[in-house]
């Protein structure tokens, strides 16, 4: 039964970290095209 509950939270510790990391790449595309596009809308 341990043994059950300790797979189950190490799968969700290790969804979360890949939650995260996937969000936050998102994060930084959506950011880098905005700042991107800001810089050329100045130019």
């Amino acid at each position: 039964m341990m043994d059950l509950l300790g797979f189950i939270i190490i799968l969700v510790k290790v969804l979360v970290v890949f939650a995260g990391t996937m969000l936050t790449v998102l994060i930084m595309i959506y950011a880098e095209r905005r700042v991107s596009a800001f810089i050329q809308g100045r130019l």
